[in-house]
């Protein structure tokens, strides 16, 4: 379900497409806003997948913070399955991403008890998966990093 196509929608709701990299209050950095937490999330994940790790100072490049934000949202899809079943779908794996899987789950899981900010990203999220820009580039080139 976390295809390169959902990963670049999430840095367009997140900075515009790389246009604003610090966000939350200065907590999130990057073109995905990811919290200095969500990376070591990341990182350890990473860590045993036997994947390299980058240290949160890489946050801001773009490369290394996209292969970052598909893991970490892979990550939230697994917890979401884990705690749901399969009726998943990419806008709640965008919420758990955007307000943290323990909130979300407070939230009962539902996009409608989430901050309007969330709800109206989640709204979007379709059309920008649809229609990617410049084209998202192919997983294979994610794999470069690795």
């Amino acid at each position: 379900m976390v295809t390169d196509a959902f990963v670049e929608a999430v840095a367009q709701i997140e900075s515009s497409g790389g246009r604003f990299t610090i966000g939350d209050g200065g907590k999130a950095i990057g073109w995905w806003q990811m919290h200095e937490r969500a990376w070591r999330d990341t990182s350890d994940f990473r860590k045993r997948q036997g994947l390299p790790v980058w240290s949160y100072r890489h946050a801001p490049n773009p490369k290394v913070s996209k292969v970052y934000a598909r893991d970490y949202l892979i990550i939230m899809e697994k917890q979401l399955r884990h705690a749901l079943g399969p009726n998943v779908t990419v806008e709640m794996i965008y919420a758990a991403y955007n307000v943290g899987f323990s909130r979300f789950q407070s939230l009962r899981f539902l996009i409608r008890n989430t901050p309007a900010t969330t709800q109206a990203a989640c709204a979007r999220l379709g059309e920008l998966i649809a229609t990617p820009p410049n084209g998202a580039k192919k997983s294979t080139e994610l794999a470069k990093l690795e």
